[in-house]
C-alpha cells in the first residue's frame, strides 16, 4: 500500500508548484516546508493560501542557494578564473544582478574578463564602423597591437632638420623636424611633412631619437607614470568631433628601445595601485555611455572589469571615479518620489572586491 502523502502536497500540484525545472521537490525542500509548518504560527490555521506562501519561500531559497553556488565557483582563485560563461561582461560584473547589489549593503566581488579583439599588424587599418571592443571605450582594434606595429623606430640628428625643440622632464628633449632621407620618411607624405620625436637620455642617451609620429604631436601631453608595475611614457591628446574624447598612448622600454604598448581611444585614462600590491591598475573613464573600466595585465593580455555594471547602475544612474582619492562613485537617480542618492566604493587591499563607505 503506498504511503498517504501529507496534506500540502496535494494542495502544491494542484496549483503547479510542485515543478522546479521539469523536477519535483528534492527531500531537503519537503523538509524545509514542514519545519517551516511546524515552527511558524503565523501560517496556521491559513489553509492552502499560507502553504502556498511556504512553498514559495522554500522554493526561493533553493532559487537563492542555486546562485550562491555558481558565483562561488565563478570567483574562485581570486576572481582571475576565466569561467565557461560566453559574455565575458557577465563575468566581469561577478554575476550580481542589479537588485542585488543594491540591497545588499555589503562588499562586492569583483571578477576579471579577458579583453579580446584584433591584434593590428604594421600597416593594418579598421574600419571606423566597426564595433567597439567595450561600450564606451572607443576601441575597434585590441589596444595591444603586434610586436612590429608596436616597435618605434629611431633617427639621428643627421637624418633630420629641427625645427624645434623643449624639455620633456625626467626623460629627455621633445623635438620637431623635418627627415632629409627619403628612405625614412613615410612614403605616402610629402617631403616637407613635420615629424614628431623625442630623445630618452637615461635609457639610450641624447643623440638617438625616437621618431614617433607627425609634428602636431609635438603639442601633446607628454608624462611619465607608473603602470601594471613598469615606468612607462604616457602620450595623450583631445582628438575628438566632440571634444571630450581623449587618445591616449603608453609608451614602455623594451630589450633594445621602446614600444607604443597601449592605445586608448576616448575615455580619459589613470593609473593607480587600486589594491595595494604594489602593481598599478589602469581606469578609463569614458563619457560616451557613463563607462568606467579597470584593467589588469598579464602576460601580455589585458583582463577588465565595468564598474558601471558592478555597481549595478540602472537607467539615469550615474557611475564616476574620482582619480586623487581613488574611490568611485554610485549616484541613483531616485525618480520623482525620492530624493538622488549618492553611494561611494574604496577598492579593497589585498583582494578584488569594493568596500560601500
Amino acid at each position: 500500500m503506498n504511503e498517504r502523502k501529507p496534506d500540502w502536497y496535494d494542495t502544491a500540484r494542484r496549483q503547479g508548484l510542485a515543478r522546479l525545472s521539469g523536477e519535483g521537490f528534492t527531500e531537503e525542500m519537503k523538509r524545509t516546508v514542514l519545519r517551516s509548518a511546524d515552527g511558524a504560527s503565523a501560517y496556521k490555521g491559513k489553509g492552502a493560501g499560507g502553504i502556498r506562501q511556504l512553498l514559495r519561500r522554500a522554493m526561493a531559497a533553493a532559487a537563492i542557494g542555486a546562485a550562491a553556488l555558481i558565483l562561488v565557483l565563478t570567483l574562485q582563485d581570486g576572481g582571475w578564473r576565466v569561467s565557461d560563461i560566453k559574455d565575458q561582461r557577465a563575468a566581469s560584473a561577478g554575476l550580481l544582478g542589479e537588485r542585488k547589489i543594491r540591497t545588499s549593503g555589503g562588499e562586492i566581488a569583483v571578477a576579471y574578463g579577458l579583453l579580446e579583439g584584433e591584434r593590428l599588424e604594421r600597416g593594418d587599418a579598421i574600419m571606423s564602423s566597426s564595433p567597439e571592443l567595450l561600450p564606451g571605450l572607443g576601441n575597434s582594434a585590441h589596444p595591444i597591437g603586434s610586436p612590429e606595429r608596436n616597435a618605434i623606430e629611431t633617427l639621428t640628428y643627421d637624418d633630420i632638420t629641427l625645427l624645434d625643440s623643449k624639455s620633456w622632464d625626467g626623460v629627455g628633449t621633445l623635438l620637431r623636424y623635418t627627415i632629409n632621407s627619403a628612405d625614412l620618411r613615410l612614403p605616402e607624405l610629402p617631403a616637407d611633412e613635420e615629424y614628431f620625436g623625442f630623445t630618452y637620455d637615461a635609457f639610450t642617451g641624447p643623440e638617438r631619437i625616437y621618431s614617433w609620429g607627425m609634428g602636431h604631436s609635438f603639442g601633446f601631453n607628454h608624462e611619465t607614470v607608473r603602470l601594471f608595475g613598469q615606468d612607462m611614457l604616457k602620450i595623450s591628446a583631445q582628438g575628438h568631433i566632440d571634444g571630450i574624447g581623449i587618445t591616449t598612448w603608453y609608451l614602455r622600454k623594451i630589450e633594445d628601445g621602446l614600444e607604443t604598448f597601449l592605445t586608448f581611444h576616448y575615455p580619459a585614462m589613470h593609473e593607480r595601485d587600486l589594491d595595494g600590491d604594489g602593481v598599478e591598475e589602469l581606469i578609463a573613464v569614458s563619457g560616451r555611455g557613463n563607462q568606467i573600466y579597470v584593467f589588469k595585465e598579464r602576460n601580455n593580455e589585458l583582463y577588465y572589469a565595468g564598474i558601471r555594471e558592478l555597481l549595478g547602475a540602472g537607467t539615469g544612474d550615474t557611475v564616476s571615479y574620482d582619480p586623487t582619492t581613488g574611490l568611485f562613485g554610485l549616484s541613483l537617480s531616485g525618480g520623482e518620489e525620492s530624493p538622488q542618492t549618492m553611494r561611494t566604493y574604496r577598492y579593497a587591499e589585498g583582494a578584488d572586491k569594493l568596500f560601500p563607505l
